[in-house]
């Protein structure tokens, strides 16, 4: 699902009263309902837009050669990147964010609280700007969507420095901007 800049505007708390809402609201159709793949798809929309920043976490050293895009906004990125040779793209592929709050969120009443979904968006919500080149070695080794089979969710909750983990796979050199 392509990158877009829907919820970078959005509070992490607002994000959490969306997120919660729409969780008590389909419950039932996430857990089974006939709904299920409509509603699933609907979640995995809104998860990609809300787990979006005004800037990126990681630049790629390539990346940040073709553009110097350590200070850019996600709204510049297209104008420095007239070529298209850039991609932006979820640090936590929102497929894996979806399956996390379907299995761990959703299943856990003491996870649906507006807290812990403040908390977890403000962990978990980041991108990426990677080579067209870079994006081909993610997929060819299969973490285009998918976090490496070592590393969680949970485990990038506890540790914001995993949110590399997948470029490091890959062995795509990244430079964190926020650090």
């Amino acid at each position: 699902m392509p990158w877009s800049p829907n919820g970078a505007d959005i509070s992490d708390k607002k994000k959490a009263q969306m997120l919660l809402t729409f969780l008590n609201t389909y419950k039932d159709d996430l857990v089974g309902g006939t709904n299920k793949k409509f509603v699933t798809d609907l979640l995995k929309f809104i998860v990609s837009s809300l787990v979006t920043t005004k800037e990126p976490r990681y630049i790629s050293v390539e990346a940040n050669k073709k553009i110097g895009a350590k200070s850019l906004k996600q709204k510049e990125v297209y104008k420095k990147d007239p070529e298209k040779v850039l991609r932006i793209e979820h640090t936590i592929p929102a497929k894996e964010v979806v399956n996390y709050v379907l299995k761990d969120v959703l299943g856990n009443s003491s996870k649906m609280n507006e807290s812990l979904l403040k908390s977890f968006f403000e962990k978990i919500s980041g991108f990426a700007l990677i080579t067209r080149e870079e994006d081909k070695k993610l997929s060819a080794r299969k973490l285009g969507a998918k976090l490496p089979s070592d590393t969680s969710i949970d485990d990038i909750l506890k540790d914001a420095s995993l949110h590399s983990c997948r470029y490091k796979s890959a062995e795509i050199d990244m430079i964190n901007l926020h650090e």
